[in-house]
């Protein structure tokens, strides 16, 4: 409650900028100048229509141009002369009026063109000289020349005869009111009778411009060309006059005007360009004067139907918005501060303060001139209206403002602004680029108290109640302070320093805000609050889930239940207490244009914000934002140009709904479109994506065309939207395009090619099946010879299993063989050694029974001699030898048997122990014979068996 308090006492002790109830903001729109550089055409406009498309066509003296919003075609008259009526119909034709010409301007797929209507005109009636208007009531068409009333209706042309000359003639209530010999008349456009209303004499022989409506039906207002307003009663044919529609600024002849359809009167005079009036019963009130119109003389005004206005120049064209929410109050110098005082508007800029040049009045501010305040020249930061009294904090000190004359107060330079003293009512802080001074303000005197308190110098630019005696004070670059005042507010006591070691994202770019009944921090990384019990700064969750943490939020105001910010660059709205949407798009024209760090939004009541910016004030009315984005305005897709070969093929699209198709050959495909209900039509830009092609939406771009250079054969589908820096969006614009395929890939082509595929493949599969079968045969041949090799490869490999195991059973052998070889050698040397043993034994046995006396011990010994000669003499024993022999030696044996069948067995066994390679005494002793006698069975040997050694030696090689 204590800290309520506070805060509402700082709101009512402080009234800055703008008395938010009292005022509506008028600035001045937008407008847009075109110039002959733009329609490359005559610059000399007479009148305008538009077609159920938006598309704006204008007569001037070189034919017609008709500008879709993008670009600009021209229609000539078959005579060359100037248009100078047009009207677009309830059925959609438009009507044109030159010199002694009266047609329609139609359209096919090759663009506008003029179809004249002169044969429905007898050759008597035709030199009719120029056509100054066209009207319409219930489907009849009336054409006025100054001699003829030319009324076509179902085919069929009447003429009505002026008496005098046709000087005037409108339309109003269905009523076609025309002017012939100085006298107000109604024509009846069925039976083609006049109807006099008044003499001009009755309203001072002063020449109608417009006739208005009113709110009885019996009732119109005439509009003159001197400026006069008059009423007139058609039941009782009389006149009265009303007022006089001029101001200062804004003085007769007038030329053109047009009534909108919310009531708004434009007037377009010869020297003074345009001014609107608001109807206000039966009086109009002045509301703008459009000074900065291109060209003084305003030959027609035009009122489209997004409710826009042309203005027809002498020399060029302009288009505004008269319902512009963005609007502009004051150009030239970059904007901080604005403020209403007495009835005043004051700026604060960069280059000093100024003030609007006249006192406003009926609670509006509109169209003013500024002129700056005497003595405030250089950079101005802020206006504050204290206790009655204007202040100006300015660079080089305080001022106060009375009568357009600024006085400096002493004592103070480099002042930011003032701040109420918390708990002391007249008493205010100087915050100044090092620090706070203090000063009272008491029944209209300024008394500086301190011109620097003591105990803090950094800069107090922003500054904001925390509590009693203590102060949020935020710097750019060293974070946040929080100050505390002595008592008496005289000096500083203490001073706390906040960084990220408090929860701060960072020290830089700080700044404190009062947001919805409590103060909130905006950082580089989103927004932040202080908690006093943790003593900490802390996320706020609901903003920065709205606004965002990765954008720096400079600026955040409540007023009104609508809160307003700057995010970055550019500035966006939401509703307080729904914070359901974040709305940019109208801004978007003044992107980049703030003043950094020194933003100035200033909120008025409810229905705006004011918005100064580097290049002035703006004044933005969501009222009149909220009524424009109820209707979505619509997109075109006009015309579609490709090039084949050296010729340049132009199709115009009137139905989009129907495919284009194109020849596979066209090269630099262009598609041209625009929005002609967009109001902010200087600065339109467009999407567009290419399906089939691209996946995604191209960047916005201002050109009104997009050139592909080349495009494969296929289907497409070409999407285009746009949108306006002040926030307008279309709806999408789809186009379907057929780029054919080459003459080989055409359908007829592709159905031969199909035929033709179907009987190749045919013969094809035929063929195949023909070679499969053949394939089929030889490859059955090819298994059974591979089966059959296969099998042979086997029986190689089964008898080479085979060979290896009979090699190596034949190496077993072998090797058998020649253990038992070894064996046998080693048997037969035992043999030999036993022999030679045993004859040693029994000749030493004869030699003992000799020498023995004993007849009994010879007796034994001799027994012992014959046993020996027993073992000596064993055949079985032989016999088991040779057949081991053999065995041995079988490959020796079948080679002499082979050679010698009839040897005997005592011979073989000699050869092989020849093959043996035992000593003659080794044989001798195994054979029981002498060496004498060996030697002499090896003689009978050779000399019976001739090749034996050969034989002998032929064995051991196999072996």
């Amino acid at each position: 409650m204590k800290h309520r308090l506070i805060v509402n006492f700082i709101l009512t002790s402080i009234i800055i900028a703008i008395s938010t109830n009292s005022y509506d903001i008028l600035g001045n729109p937008p407008i847009t100048h075109f110039t002959r550089n733009d329609y490359k055409n005559a610059s000399q406009f007479w009148d305008a229509c538009q077609d159920q498309n938006g598309n704006v066509f204008f007569g001037n003296n070189n034919g017609i141009l008709i500008f879709d919003g993008a670009r600009w075609d021209h229609v000539k008259i078959p005579n060359h002369s100037g248009v100078r009526s047009l009207l677009a119909t309830s059925d959609h034709r438009i009507f044109a009026g030159a010199f002694n010409e009266i047609g329609n301007i139609r359209h096919n797929s090759k663009g506008y063109y003029y179809e004249s209507m002169m044969e429905l005109i007898p050759a008597e009636y035709r030199n009719f000289g120029n056509l100054w208007g066209i009207h319409e009531i219930n489907n009849t068409f009336i054409f006025r020349s100054f001699s003829y009333l030319f009324i076509y209706q179902e085919g069929r042309m009447a003429i009505i005869e002026a008496d005098d000359q046709f000087q005037f003639g409108g339309i109003c209530n269905d009523l076609l009111f025309v002017v012939d010999s100085n006298q107000l008349q109604i024509i009846n456009i069925n039976t083609l009778q006049t109807e006099i209303v008044l003499s001009l004499s009755e309203i001072n022989n002063e020449e109608i411009l417009k006739i208005l409506p009113t709110s009885q039906t019996t009732e119109i207002h005439l509009l003159t060309r001197q400026g006069s307003l008059y009423l007139v009663n058609l039941k009782f044919n009389n006149s009265s006059f009303i007022q006089k529609l001029a101001t200062q600024t804004f003085q007769p002849p007038y030329i053109s005007a047009v009534q909108s359809k919310n009531g708004k009167l434009f007037i377009g005079s010869l020297s003074h360009k345009m001014h609107s009036w608001i109807p206000n019963g039966e009086y109009y009130t002045p509301a703008r004067h459009y000074s900065n119109l291109q060209d003084n003389t305003v030959l027609s005004i035009f009122e489209s139907k997004e409710e826009t206005i042309w203005a027809l120049l002498d020399k060029g064209l302009d288009y505004f918005d008269p319902n512009s929410f963005l609007t502009n109050i004051f150009k030239g110098s970059s904007v901080y501060d604005v403020v209403i005082f007495e009835n005043r508007m004051y700026l604060a800029t960069n280059e000093g303060v100024f003030r609007s040049s006249e006192k406003q009045s009926n609670n509006s501010i509109n169209q003013i001139q500024f002129k700056k305040v005497a003595n405030t020249e250089g950079q101005a930061w802020s206006l504050q209206v204290v206790n009655g009294i204007l202040l100006c904090g300015h660079d080089n000190g305080l001022y106060t403002i009375s009568n357009g004359i600024a006085q400096k107060i002493p004592g103070f330079s480099g002042v930011w602004k003032l701040y109420p003293v918390v708990n002391s009512k007249n008493e205010y802080f100087v915050n100044l680029y090092n620090g706070m001074g203090l000063i009272s303000i008491i029944d209209g005197e300024i008394n500086p108290i301190e011109f620097q308190l003591p105990g803090f110098e950094e800069s107090t630019r922003d500054i904001l109640t925390d509590e009693s005696h203590s102060y949020w004070v935020c710097h750019g670059y060293k974070g946040v302070y929080r100050i505390k005042t002595s008592s008496n507010n005289r000096r500083i006591v203490g001073v706390e320093h906040f960084s990220e070691q408090d929860g701060l994202p960072s020290t830089f770019n700080i700044n404190a805000h009062w947001w919805n009944n409590q103060v909130v921090f905006t950082t580089n990384h989103g927004i932040y609050f202080f908690d006093k019990e943790t003593n900490r700064f802390k996320r706020h969750e609901k903003l920065n889930a709205l606004l965002g943490d990765d954008l720096n939020i400079r600026q955040i105001i409540d007023k009104d239940g609508i809160s307003w910010c700057v995010i970055d660059d550019e500035i966006a709205f939401f509703k307080t207490e729904k914070m359901d949407s974040v709305i940019r798009d109208p801004f978007l024209s003044l992107k980049g244009t703030l003043n950094q760090s020194m933003e100035c939004l200033v909120p008025y009541s409810n229905k705006g914000v004011l918005i100064g910016t580097s290049f002035g004030l703006y004044s933005f009315d969501i009222e009149k934002y909220e009524k424009t984005t109820t209707i979505q305005p619509g997109i075109t897709i006009s015309r579609l140009i490709f090039q084949i070969e050296d010729s340049l093929i132009i199709h115009h699209i009137p139905d989009p709904l129907n495919t284009i198709t194109i020849p596979h050959k066209a090269t630099n495909i262009q598609f041209f479109f625009n929005a002609p209900f967009i109001r902010d039509k200087a600065t339109i830009q467009y999407s567009y994506w290419l399906e089939g092609q691209s996946h995604q939406w191209t960047n916005w771009q201002s050109e009104a065309s997009v050139i592909y250079p080349h495009l494969k054969s296929g289907e497409y589908l070409f999407h285009v939207k746009g949108r306006s820096l002040s926030g307008e969006i279309t709806n999408t614009a789809v186009i379907s395009l057929l780029v054919e395929p080459v003459w080989y890939a055409s359908r007829i082509f592709l159905i031969i090619w199909t035929l033709s595929g179907i009987t190749v493949i045919y013969l094809i599969v035929l063929w195949v099946r023909i070679i499969v079968k053949k394939e089929k045969a030889k490859t059955q041949l090819e298994e059974k010879k591979h089966q059959r090799i296969l099998e042979i490869e086997l029986e190689k490999i089964k008898l080479e299993q085979e060979r290896k195991e009979i090699l190596k059973d034949k190496e077993q052998l072998e090797s058998d063989v020649v253990e038992k070889s070894k064996d046998l050698a080693n048997y037969t040397m035992f043999i030999a050694k036993k022999q030679e043993l045993l004859i040693e034994l029994q000749d030493e046995l004869n030699n003992i029974r000799q020498q023995a006396k004993s007849d009994n011990i010879r007796s034994k010994i001799l027994n012992l001699t014959r046993t020996i000669s027993v073992n000596l003499n064993n055949q079985q024993q032989f016999k088991l030898f040779d057949s081991n022999l053999e065995r041995v030696h079988k490959d020796l044996f079948d080679l002499i048997k082979s050679h010698y069948p009839d040897m005997s067995s005592k011979d073989l066994r000699l050869c092989a122990f020849i093959k043996m390679e035992l000593t003659n005494k080794e044989m001798a002793s195994v054979l029981n014979i002498s060496v004498r006698g060996l030697e002499t069975a090896r003689y009978r040997l050779r000399k019976n068996y001739p090749e034996i050694d050969e034989l002998i030696e032929k064995s051991k090689n196999m072996s």
